[in-house]
Parts: structure tokens; sequence; C-alpha cells
């Protein structure tokens, strides 16, 4: 892309200085976009490493095992949540007419 590039036939020298610093940019960053890109990896794979040697994390959330429960009747059991009335706790502070 950059090879057809010929900075002698640019007449203004300023002109050419700029171009040449800014491909110089270009070039830099692209060089250090490829070693973060490699880094990236090799820290990804070193991820994927450590969670091979540890095994898969534990999840405290796993419901009790099936032979836990006493009876299969039991298993199908919904259990319902009671919720008590409010208004047994409300006191009555003023009246609005």
């Amino acid at each position: 892309m950059l090879d057809d590039l010929q900075l002698d036939q640019i007449s203004d020298p300023h002109d050419q200085t700029v171009i040449r610093r800014r491909l110089n940019l270009v070039e830099t960053l692209s060089a250090e976009v490829d070693r973060l890109k490699a880094e990236n990896q090799h820290l990804r794979d070193e991820i994927n490493r450590l969670k091979e040697m540890l095994g898969r994390p534990k999840n405290p959330r796993i419901r009790p095992p099936v032979h836990a429960i006493c009876s299969e009747a039991e298993q199908r059991v919904p259990r319902g949540r009671v919720k008590g009335s409010k208004n047994e706790h409300l006191r009555i502070n003023r009246e609005k007419l």
C-alpha cells in the first residue's frame, strides 16, 4: 500500500517532513498493537492453563441432592410462602375527613 508512495514528488519540504513523521508514527503504533495482541494472547493462554489446573469452580447455590429429600411426594409439593397482614402492625395517628 505504501510501497508506491513517492515522497520525493511532493514539492513542499514541510509537507514531506510531516508525512514522514506521520508514517513513522503509524509504523510505531502498528508495532505496539502487534506486541499488545501477542501479550494479550499469552495472558489468555495463561488464564486458561490456570483454570484447568484449578478445575471448575464450586457453585454454592447448587440445589440439595435428591436423596436429601425423604420421598418423591415431598419433592413435588411446592412450598408456598405465607405472607402476614401488614394492617396488624399499622398504627393510626390521624384521620382525614
